[in-house]
């Protein structure tokens, strides 16, 4: 049984937290099974082998990532989710920054990892407001 400080199963913050981490585990999974894709769609673009462990590693802990926030969205509390999440805001704003500075990516990659970061921020604030 959920206690009263767990998001319920049926809410806006609910929803969003689980698409965020299934989302999550997506992009992981596709760079463990397309290391060089999942770089492209990051907004990096990596022609070398010798970075497919580096890709691989990035894939994993971005699963790693999804399975912690699908847990939290089911057996911790509201706060718990949102600290994550918000902790979790600077994840993103790093992909931005580490794309922005070099070089090469496409366009879509910056400002899709800046909106990440703001709807987590957004999300996080929102759910830890009284």
């Amino acid at each position: 049984m959920r206690n009263t400080n767990q998001l319920p199963w049926i809410s806006p913050y609910t929803i969003l937290s689980l698409l965020i981490g299934f989302t999550i585990i997506f992009l992981g999974v596709n760079f463990v099974l397309h290391p060089h894709a999942g770089a492209t769609g990051y907004g990096l673009s990596v022609t070398s082998t010798d970075a497919d462990a580096f890709l691989l590693a990035k894939g994993v802990r971005d699963i790693a990532s999804g399975v912690v926030t699908l847990c939290l969205v089911a057996f911790a509390s509201k706060r718990a989710v949102a600290l994550f999440l918000l902790s979790m805001t600077i994840v993103p704003v790093g992909d931005a920054i580490i794309v922005a500075t070099t070089g090469g990516a496409p366009a879509y990659a910056v400002p899709m990892h800046v909106i990440t970061a703001l709807v987590m921020l957004v999300l996080s604030l929102l759910m830890l407001r009284r």
